[in-house]
């Protein structure tokens, strides 16, 4: 969208999730904290074309087995992203989480 050179000016993303299909309603510790949710927004073209100006995002693992959502079954590369494709071939455990830590 950024570099596309056509005349398009406007791009609505928006993004869902349902995450409360994952949760272990047993387990009062973690199943208050999760929900399902949804945004969008709308990104406009910049006619000077500046593009995106900085971005930053980081993450070590360290706490990876305190927060979990592990999935069941074999991993696959998706070769052509952009292209609607969505990886559905497996399934998820119930969320897991160590509350102490979280």
């Amino acid at each position: 969208f950024l570099n596309n050179p056509s005349n398009m000016k406007n791009a609505l993303v928006v993004g869902a999730d349902a995450l409360s299909r994952w949760v272990d309603w047993d387990d009062r510790n973690s199943c208050i904290l999760f929900g399902d949710g949804a945004g969008a927004m709308v990104l406009t073209k910049d006619e000077e074309s500046h593009g995106v100006l900085g971005y930053s995002a980081h993450s070590n693992g360290e706490g990876y087995d305190d927060l979990n959502l592990g999935y069941c079954g074999s991993p696959r590369m998706v070769a052509t992203p952009g292209d609607g494709t969505t990886v559905s071939d497996g399934s998820y455990q119930k969320i897991a989480m160590n509350g102490r830590e979280v």
